[in-house]
C-alpha cells in the first residue's frame, strides 16, 4: 500500500471515528420505540380496566390485552436484529405479563412487570432516550399551543375545545395518576409515533429537537415556575435522568443529593445558552487579566481564542449584515494581540477597550437584525454557492481532462473522493456538537493545510496541462505514457485530492450553517432547508452546462483553459490557506491597505498572504516556461555518436 493510500485511509478513519463510536444499534427504531411506548401505556392504564380482580371496563381490558400481544409481536420482529441474550430472554417476561393480565392481577404487579421489561430494553440502548442538547421550554410552549392545546387544553388538563368530542378523552397532564408514570421520553414517543385507537396522531412533521422541546414543556405543566432558577443541576441529575425519570424518581434523587432544590426548579431548568460573542468577550477579559498577571503567552493565546472561538463562529452571519464591522474587528484584534507582546500597559488597555466595544457593537447588530426567512435564506444560499462552486470548478476541470483520456478507473476514483467528502460532510451535520468542540485553531489549521495541499497539486497539474497543450506533445503523451498509467491504475492520490478539495468546503459550510441555525427564531420556517434545495438545483444546472460546453471544445482548448483555471485557483487557495493559518496564529499577520481585500479571489490585505500569492504566480510562470523549453532528441544524439 503506497503513501497516498495510507494517508487517505488514516484521514477518513480520523474523521469518521467519532461518528462510528456513537452509532446506534441497527434495529427498526420505530418498532423498538413503539414497544417501549406500549409498555408504558399498559403500566399506566391497566388500573382503569381491572380492580380487585374484576374487569371494570371491558373495552379498556380488551385494548390492554391487544397491546400486550402487540408487544410480543414486536419483540419477535426485533429478536433477529438485536444481538443480545438479555433481549431474547424478555420473551418469557412478556409472556408472564400476558398471563398476569389474563388472570386479572393487581395493578402493582402489572406495573412492576411492564416497567421492568421497559427498563431492560432502554438499558440495551436500542432507542435514543436523550436529546442532543437541552430542550427549549419557550419553543416547547409555542409548539404545544399550536399542536396540542385544542385537545389537551392550555394548562394540559385535557379540557381543550375538542376534548368533549374525543373518545377516549385526551390525557390530563395535571392528574396525579398520569404524572405518577409520565416521563419526557414517554411524551416524546407518543408525540413522535401517535397512539393507535385514540385521537392522538403522530407529529412526525416535527424535528427531533421540536419533539423534545414540547415533551419537556409538557413535563413542566404541573409545576409552577420557581422564582429562583437553578444555575446548575445538583449532583446525580443530568439531561439523561431528567429525560427518562418520573417526577417521583427525581424527587427521590433530590432528597439524597440536595434537599434545597425543588422538583419545580428541575422541571423548569434550562442551562444558560452562551452566545459566541459572549465567549469572545469572556476570553478577551481573561486575556487582559493574564497580561496583568505577567503571563504574556497565556494572554496572547486567550486573545486568539477570543476571535477563533467567538467572532469567527458568527463571522459569515455578521458579514451578511455588515461586512465592515468584521474587517474592523479583525484589525482591532490584531492591534490588541500585537500590543500584548510589548510592555506598554496603557496601549494594551486601549486596544482591549477598542475590541470590547466592537464586540458589543457586533452583538447589538445581530440582536437588532431580524432573522427573517428571507435574510436567513439568502445568507445560507450565499455561503453554500460560494463554497460549493469553488470545489465544483476544480472537480469539473479534472473531469474535462480525464474524459478524453478514457481512463474509467481514474474517473471512478475522482468521483469516490468527492462523494466520500460529501457523505462525511452530511454525517457531520448530525454530530455538529462534537465538531464545534474542536478548537478554532484546529479548524483553521485543517482549512489552511487543506488549501495548501490543493495549491501544490493544482500547480503541478496546471503545469502538466500546459506542457501537453500542443498537439505534438499530446500525441506523444498518449502513445508513450497513457498505457503505462492505465495499467498501473494507481489513482489513490487523485481520490485523496478530490476528497480534500470538497471536504474543506463542506466543513466550513457546516460550521456556518450551525451558527446560523442557532439564531433562527422558532416559527420562522425552514430557510436553511430551502437554501440547500435551491443551491443544489443551481449547482446541478451549472454542472450540466459546464460538462456540455467542455465536450464541444477541442482537446487543445480544454487543456489551455484548464491549465489557466488551475493556475488561478492555486492563487486563490494559497491566499485563503495563508489567511486561515494566520487566524490560527501559525503565521504572522502584517496588514496593508484594505483596498487590496477581495475575498472571493482569496486576496487579503496582509503582506504574508499577498507575498505567497505573488510567489505562486511567479512559480507557475517559471514552471510553464521550463515545460515549454525545447528538448533534445536523445536517440538522434546517440545515432550521431
Amino acid at each position: 500500500m503506497n503513501f497516498s493510500k495510507i494517508t487517505l485511509l488514516f484521514f477518513i478513519l480520523f474523521l469518521v471515528n467519532p461518528f462510528i463510536t456513537s452509532a446506534q444499534t441497527d434495529v427498526n427504531e420505530k418498532e423498538a420505540r413503539t414497544l417501549v411506548t406500549l409498555l408504558d401505556y399498559i403500566a399506566k392504564d391497566y388500573e382503569g380496566a381491572v380492580a380487585d380482580g374484576k374487569i371494570i371496563n371491558e373495552a379498556e381490558f380488551e385494548e390492554i390485552a391487544e397491546f400486550t400481544q402487540t408487544c410480543i409481536t414486536y419483540h419477535e420482529n426485533l429478536v433477529p436484529q438485536v444481538n443480545s441474550q438479555v433481549f431474547v430472554d424478555l420473551r418469557g417476561e412478556l409472556e408472564n405479563l400476558k398471563k398476569l393480565i389474563q388472570t386479572k392481577a393487581d395493578q402493582e404487579s402489572i406495573e412492576t412487570q411492564a416497567r421492568d421489561i421497559k427498563e431492560k430494553i432502554l438499558d440495551l440502548g436500542l432507542i435514543k432516550i436523550t436529546p442532543d442538547q437541552w430542550p427549549s421550554l419557550k419553543s416547547g410552549m409555542m409548539i404545544y399551543n399550536d399542536k396540542c392545546q385544542s385537545c389537551h387544553g392550555s394548562q394540559g388538563k385535557g379540557d381543550g375545545i375538542l376534548a368533549g368530542s374525543l373518545d377516549p378523552a385526551p390525557t390530563n397532564f395535571q392528574e396525579p395518576g398520569t404524572l405518577k408514570n409520565l416521563t419526557a421520553v414517554q411524551a416524546y414517543n407518543v408525540a413522535k409515533l401517535g397512539l393507535e385507537g385514540t385521537a392522538m396522531r403522530s407529529f412526525a412533521e416535527l424535528s427531533e429537537a421540536e419533539l423534545w422541546d414540547v415533551s419537556f414543556y409538557i413535563m413542566s405543566l404541573s409545576h409552577p415556575e420557581a422564582d429562583n432558577k437553578l444555575a446548575s443541576l445538583p449532583a446525580g441529575i443530568n439531561l439523561d435522568s431528567v429525560s427518562k425519570w418520573t417526577d417521583q424518581q427525581l424527587e427521590t434523587s433530590l432528597a439524597k443529593a440536595d434537599q434545597q432544590v425543588t422538583l419545580n426548579q428541575i422541571r423548569h431548568y434550562e442551562p444558560e445558552r452562551v452566545l459566541p460573542l459572549d465567549i469572545a468577550s469572556n476570553n478577551l477579559d481573561a486575556s487582559l487579566q493574564a497580561y496583568l498577571n505577567k503571563d504574556k503567552r497565556q494572554a496572547q493565546q486567550l486573545a486568539l481564542s477570543s476571535y477563533l472561538e467567538g467572532v469567527e463562529i458568527v463571522e459569515n452571519t455578521l458579514k451578511a449584515v455588515d461586512k465592515n464591522i468584521v474587517i474592523t474587528i479583525e484589525k482591532a484584534m490584531l492591534a490588541y494581540r500585537n500590543a500584548l507582546k510589548g510592555d506598554d500597559e496603557a496601549l494594551v488597555r486601549s486596544t482591549y477597550s477598542d475590541v470590547n466595544e466592537l464586540i458589543i457593537q457586533a452583538q447589538g447588530t445581530l440582536d437588532n437584525n431580524s432573522y427573517s426567512f428571507g435574510f436567513t435564506f439568502w445568507a445560507a444560499l450565499s455561503i453554500l454557492l460560494r463554497e460549493a462552486l469553488e470545489a465544483l470548478l476544480i472537480i469539473i476541470v479534472i473531469l474535462s481532462i480525464l474524459r478524453p483520456l478514457k481512463i474509467k478507473k481514474a474517473i471512478k476514483f475522482l468521483h469516490l473522493g468527492w462523494i466520500a467528502a460529501l457523505v462525511i460532510g452530511i454525517i457531520s451535520w448530525f454530530f455538529v456538537d462534537q465538531l464545534v468542540k474542536i478548537s478554532g485553531s484546529s479548524r483553521e489549521m485543517m482549512e489552511g493545510v487543506g488549501s495548501l495541499i490543493a495549491v501544490f497539486v493544482l500547480i503541478f497539474m496546471g503545469t502538466w496541462l500546459h506542457s501537453k497543450s500542443e498537439i505534438k506533445k499530446w500525441k506523444e503523451f498518449i502513445e508513450v505514457k497513457i498505457n503505462k498509467i492505465s495499467k498501473s491504475g494507481n489513482w489513490w492520490g487523485l481520490m485523496l485530492f478530490s476528497f480534500i478539495v470538497v471536504f474543506r468546503e463542506a466543513f466550513e459550510v457546516i460550521l456556518f450553517l450551525t451558527a446560523l441555525k442557532l439564531d433562527i427564531p422558532e416559527g420562522s420556517g425552514s430557510p436553511i432547508g430551502w437554501a440547500l434545495l435551491t443551491s443544489t438545483a443551481i449547482i446541478i444546472v451549472f454542472t450540466i452546462l459546464m460538462m456540455y460546453y467542455s465536450k464541444r471544445l477541442p482537446i487543445k482548448q480544454i487543456f489551455k483553459i484548464s491549465a489557466l483555471t488551475m493556475a488561478i485557483l492555486a492563487v486563490v487557495l494559497v491566499g485563503k490557506g495563508f489567511s486561515a493559518l494566520q487566524e490560527a496564529g501559525v503565521i504572522e499577520m502584517s496588514l496593508v491597505s484594505d483596498w487590496l481585500r477581495f475575498e472571493p479571489l482569496g486576496i487579503y490585505p496582509t503582506v504574508q498572504s499577498l507575498a505567497a500569492q505573488i510567489v505562486t504566480i511567479l512559480l507557475t510562470i517559471v514552471l510553464w516556461i521550463y515545460a515549454d523549453r525545447p528538448k533534445q532528441d536523445l536517440s538522434a544524439i546517440k545515432s550521431k555518436e
